[in-house]
């Protein structure tokens, strides 16, 4: 059946979702143990890639330098479709499109949300919403999708919790309502009706290399 008027055409997945986000994992588990294959990044396959790209699995991500999706998942050219922005959130229209670019053109079988320990735009929302902080030029905008998280998470808080426990708890609710927005976007809610497309977290710990599911 063809594509609805204004709808995006849809492609096959390249794997199995499921297989797919154990690739993933499986990849994250050789970078934490330093087993690495360090898979297709040869001149060969770089040259082919210049036919097209059939990436597996797209991963929105935060922007920060410790966490480069490639490397830690152990993957290789083409086989991630990697979306990164500070705070790694899912509200804004330009990242949701690309997810959909994702899923609906590339074929990708699984979207992972991966947040970070001690993420920068993370704590940022902690200092809006706790301290009052005012933060300059464009920042907000990054921090503005975080900080009804960080409201969220306060509530549940003692008052007696870490800064670090706090800030912790917020990158994993953070990653979680990622998840449950990119999960009330129609062409991804359709793609995992279908059973094309898995949707999960993964929080980064920057000290052992983990992947943790969130």
């Amino acid at each position: 059946m063809p594509d609805a008027p204004g709808q995006l055409p849809s492609r096959a997945p390249t794997q199995d979702p499921v297989a797919a986000l154990a690739r993933l994992d499986a990849g994250n588990a050789r970078f934490v143990s330093g087993d690495l294959l360090h898979p297709r990044r040869d001149q060969e396959h770089r040259a082919s890639l210049s036919k097209g790209q059939r990436p597996y699995a797209a991963v929105l991500g935060c922007s920060d330098s410790r966490v480069p999706h490639e490397i830690l998942f152990d993957e290789g050219l083409g086989d991630l479709f990697a979306v990164r922005v500070a705070g790694n959130t899912a509200l804004d229209p330009l990242v949701l499109g690309s997810v959909e670019f994702a899923v609906a053109l590339l074929g990708v079988a699984t979207v992972v949300v991966l947040g970070h320990e001690d993420c920068g735009a993370v704590k940022a929302a902690v200092d809006v919403v706790r301290d009052g902080t005012e933060l300059a030029g464009h920042l907000m905008a990054v921090v503005a999708p975080i900080v009804p998280v960080v409201a969220s998470v306060l509530e549940t808080m003692p008052d007696s919790v870490s800064d670090e426990e706090l800030v912790d708890a917020c990158v994993r609710a953070n990653v979680s309502y990622a998840v449950e927005q990119l999960s009330k976007v129609a062409l991804l809610a359709d793609a995992i009706a279908a059973g094309t497309l898995v949707l999960a977290g993964r929080e980064y710990v920057l000290a052992t290399g983990e992947a943790i599911p969130v």
